[in-house]
C-alpha cells in the first residue's frame, strides 16, 4: 500500500508505518465521503482515535509536515468532489480559498483544522449538488441563482422576475419542494458564505456583512449569532480553536 505512495517523502517513515497506512485508509475513506456528499461521516472520521494518534504522534506540532500532507491530500479531494458532480468553477475557487488559508496558519493544530474545514466544506457541496438533482428546473435555478449573488440584493420579488413568475408561486413552490422559505435559503447561504469569509484574517469583519448586502454591523451581528450562535468576532477568534480542541483532545 505504501508504494502507491511512495513520491512522498513523508509516508516512509518506517516508525510510523501502521499510522501511514491508517492514514491512507483515512484518505481513501474521506475521498469517498467526499464523493459521495457524506459531511457528517467526514466529521465521525476525523474524531477517530486512531486519526487523532495519527495527528498528535506523527505530525505533532510540525508545521512543514502538516503543510505537506494538505499539500499531498487537498487535491484528491477537490477531485472526489469533482467526481461527485461539484461544478468545476466553484470547487477550484474554494480549494485555492484553503489553499491560500493555509499559507497564513502559524501552527500544525491550525492547517489540520483548515483541512478539516475544506472536506466538510467540499463534501457538503457536493450533497447540496446532488440534493438539487431532486427539485423542479424552477426551485434549482432559484438555488443556484441564490448562491451565485450573494453579494448582490436578494429577495423573493427579484428572483421570481429573473424567472418570470409571480413571488407567490415561486414561495409556494419552493416551500412544498424544499421545506423552507426562499427568505430562510437567502439568510443560510449569506451565514454560510459568512463563515467561509472570516476564516480570511485579511478580511476586516465589519467588510464581510457589507459584502453579504447587511445595512449594518450589528444587524449582520445579530443574524450571524442566531444562525451560528456565536458573534462574527468569537466565531474568528475562537472557531478553529474549538474545532482544534474538539479534534485533538487538547485544550488550548
Amino acid at each position: 500500500m505504501l508504494q502507491k505512495y511512495a513520491d512522498v517523502g513523508f509516508l516512509l517513515n518506517e516508525q510510523h508505518e501502521d499510522l501511514v497506512d491508517k492514514g491512507i485508509a483515512m484518505l481513501d475513506y474521506l475521498i469517498d465521503c467526499v464523493r459521495d456528499g457524506n459531511p457528517d461521516n467526514v466529521q465521525y472520521g476525523f474524531l477517530d482515535p486512531d486519526i487523532r494518534r495519527l495527528q498528535e504522534e506523527f505530525i505533532g506540532d510540525d508545521y512543514d509536515l502538516a503543510e505537506q500532507i494538505f499539500s499531498f491530500t487537498a487535491p484528491q479531494i477537490l477531485r472526489s468532489a469533482l467526481t461527485g458532480g461539484f461544478p468545476y468553477i466553484p470547487a477550484s475557487n474554494l480549494y485555492f480559498q484553503y489553499a491560500n488559508e493555509v499559507d497564513v496558519q502559524k501552527t500544525a493544530d491550525d492547517v489540520w483544522a483548515i483541512f478539516y474545514l475544506m472536506v466538510v466544506d467540499f463534501a457538503d457541496q457536493v450533497r447540496r449538488t446532488k440534493e438539487d438533482r431532486n427539485y423542479s428546473p424552477l426551485v434549482r435555478r432559484c438555488r443556484a441563482y441564490v448562491r451565485d449573488h450573494l453579494y448582490k440584493p436578494l429577495t423573493v420579488k427579484s428572483i421570481a422576475e429573473r424567472f418570470h413568475v409571480s413571488a407567490s408561486y415561486l414561495s409556494s413552490v419552493f416551500k412544498e419542494e424544499t421545506h423552507q422559505t426562499v427568505r430562510e435559503f437567502i439568510r443560510q447561504e449569506k451565514m454560510e458564505e459568512a463563515k467561509r469569509l472570516l476564516q480570511d484574517s485579511s478580511i476586516p469583519i465589519a467588510e464581510v456583512g457589507q459584502r453579504l448586502g447587511y445595512c449594518s454591523q450589528s444587524h449582520f451581528t445579530d443574524v450571524f449569532r442566531r444562525f451560528v450562535r456565536m458573534t462574527p468576532r468569537e466565531f474568528r477568534e475562537n472557531g478553529s480553536k474549538i474545532i482544534v480542541e474538539n479534534l485533538t483532545g487538547r485544550k488550548e
